[in-house]
């Protein structure tokens, strides 16, 4: 998924935090804001790391927050700049690996769904 705007002037909808593929591997994270407030958060991880780590190749997950959850993850955010930009800033690239920690960690509550094996 790439960034994407809905048409000039409007805030992102979606965004990509992470997005490493590498000969043997690959690592994805990327967030999207629904039409009813919703966050998605995707994840996926494919490959040799994946197998040495876990035992299997392949790990993929969903963390939905409610657009409640939402608004409270924009207030610990600490930032006027709409949301998927201040996700950017804070969690892109390396720092992707942190999201998860930060919600918790900030009692930001979200559905989770995974899967793993080949």
């Amino acid at each position: 998924m790439k960034n994407e705007l809905l048409h000039r002037g409007q805030a992102l909808t979606s965004i990509t935090l992470r997005d490493i593929n590498e000969p043997g591997d690959r690592r994805l994270l990327t967030a999207e804001l629904k039409g009813d407030g919703t966050l998605e958060i995707h994840g996926l991880d494919r490959g040799d790391a994946v197998e040495k780590y876990f035992g299997y190749r392949e790990y993929e997950w969903y963390w939905t927050l409610s657009a409640e959850e939402v608004t409270k993850l924009q207030g610990v955010l600490g930032t006027d700049r709409e949301l998927m930009t201040a996700l950017a800033e804070r969690f892109s690239g390396d720092q992707a690996a942190d999201l998860k920690a930060f919600l918790d960690a900030n009692q930001i509550q979200c559905a989770v769904w995974s899967r793993n094996g080949d």
